[in-house]
């Protein structure tokens, strides 16, 4: 039999009492042979058998392995097995229990059990908890949930613009299609379905002829098997973008896939939007290196202030890189308002000669351009969640243009991460303008487009504006906040 110790120093508070008033005898229990446990307060002290402090040394009150002279809190309990390894020094308090109460918790109930200001995994205690695996790192340093390797070393070897440039120019080099077409060679054996260029313009002019039909936006029969087709489920549009654009095994692994996060300039001071409004805050200028899709630039304004502060990824539209989506379209204006922006610079987006090579290089190898387009934003999703200065849980997304083709496709593809986006455009997933493929052409999506498009089924709140976002900032602006907050 045992007891645990706040019982055990009640029973001597009482015999302490009790020898202030002369009942605790000369004739200790225990003195006599089985007075341990005869259930006879023996000395009446009000204490009967184990619970007398006279017999705690008796064999049969003995707690197995709770001595603290022989082997148990010393060496098998609280010095080395339990309170030193195993409980309140190393193995419970500090991994997941309770320095002052002694109450185990998970690390993950959102409460300050130690009421020492750190909650779950914010608490040192937790650090060794599964519940808080650490969140980014590169993978071969530790176990972390994702696999990014944020680097201090500039990319000083840059060939692409670092400011003040608003079109694309030098982003649509045959140069910024080389990427692409390795990565297209790379992939095409073991995840490629290729066909041939004859077949490829028979499915093109089948479009253009108006052979391929579009599935309704309306509740019916699409496939005369006696089940209404629509609305279909979000999941099942999803399966349908993922299996139209071969991402599968792009999505998959994406969180251990390596990614290296580099800075390639840096910027603090005083910003003017084109509206002339100054705002105070940090431009960045990163290279993310990914193995498939190699480098991508991303500028990230950032407001002042550790935050963390609510982002939102901008795509910009064909002829435009970041820094045009910045100054064009109020990039510049998101700090003042207490929001991050990250905004991606896409390669291949002339509109004609290299974007047509990247284009059909993908579709001639069984892939699709708007698959890549999807996968490089949430590259640059999986790098804001290792910002300590941003919120990644307080997301937003706004595309112009072409970007809107990719943004209209995202909210379908991944709405958990997303809680609001604005669209100024919609896209048929087929632009075959004067024998030259945009990157939005996609044959097995075409069919879908209207589906896609219908905002009225989407999971994310959704804006839609004028093309161009002309005279719409202030609503954008009120958008945000709403679901973001700032």
């Amino acid at each position: 039999m045992s007891y645990p110790f706040a019982t055990r120093l009640r029973s001597l508070s009482l015999c302490m009492a009790l020898l202030l008033l002369g009942s605790c005898g000369s004739d200790a229990e225990g003195n006599a042979a089985g007075e341990c446990e005869d259930g006879i307060d023996n000395d009446s002290n009000g204490a009967i058998d184990c619970l007398d402090p006279r017999c705690w040394a008796a064999p049969n009150c003995a707690e197995p392995g709770d001595d603290d002279d022989t082997g148990d809190d010393d060496t098998g309990d609280d010095d080395a097995g339990d309170d030193d390894a195993g409980d309140d020094d190393t193995g419970d308090d500090d991994t997941g229990d309770d320095d002052s109460a002694g109450v185990d918790e998970d690390c993950s109930d959102g409460i300050d059990n130690d009421l020492d200001g750190a909650i779950d995994c914010d608490d040192s205690d937790c650090l060794g908890s599964p519940n808080c695996k650490p969140l980014c790192g590169p993978a071969e340093l530790g176990d972390f949930s994702l696999n990014l390797t944020m680097s201090d070393e500039p990319m000083t070897i840059w060939p692409w613009a670092q400011g003040g440039w608003r079109w694309a120019g030098e982003f649509n080099t045959i140069f910024y299609a080389l990427a692409y077409l390795d990565f297209f060679a790379a992939a095409g054996p073991q995840h490629g379905d290729p066909i041939t260029p004859a077949e490829l313009n028979a499915r093109l002019n089948a479009i253009a002829d108006g052979e391929v039909g579009s599935y309704p936006t309306w509740v019916g029969d699409w496939d005369g098997d006696g089940v209404d087709d629509y609305p279909m489920a979000p999941e099942a549009l999803r399966e349908v973008i993922i299996e139209a654009t071969n991402m599968r095994f792009l999505i998959d692994g994406l969180d251990q896939r390596d990614l290296l996060v580099q800075p390639a300039g840096l910027s603090e001071g005083t910003f003017t939007t084109t509206e002339g409004q100054s705002y105070t805050g940090t431009e960045i200028i990163l290279a993310l290196t990914d193995p498939w899709v190699g480098t991508i630039q991303v500028i990230l304004l950032v407001p002042p202030g550790p935050g963390p502060h609510p982002v939102v990824i901008g795509h910009p539209g064909h002829f435009e890189n970041a820094f045009g989506f910045r100054d064009l379209h109020d990039g510049a204006s998101y700090p003042g308002r207490g929001h991050a922006i990250a905004i991606i610079s896409p390669r291949a987006y002339d509109g004609y000669s290299t974007e047509d090579l990247a284009t059909r290089s993908a579709l001639l190898s069984g892939f699709s351009m708007m698959g890549v387009r999807m996968y490089e934003l949430l590259l640059v999703h999986k790098m804001l969640r290792c910002r300590p200065d941003i919120d990644a849980d307080r997301l937003g997304l706004i595309g112009h243009s072409g970007g809107s083709g990719v943004g209209n496709l995202m909210i379908r593809l991944a709405p958990d991460i997303f809680d609001a986006y604005i669209s100024d455009n919609v896209n048929s997933y087929f632009n075959w303008v004067g024998g030259a493929l945009q990157d939005e052409t996609d044959p097995d999506l075409y069919p879908w487009s209207n589906v896609v498009n219908d905002f009225s089924t989407s999971t994310v709140p959704v804006l839609e504006v004028p093309y161009g976002f002309v005279d719409e900032y202030q609503d954008i602006a009120d958008f945000f906040e709403l679901h973001l907050g700032n």
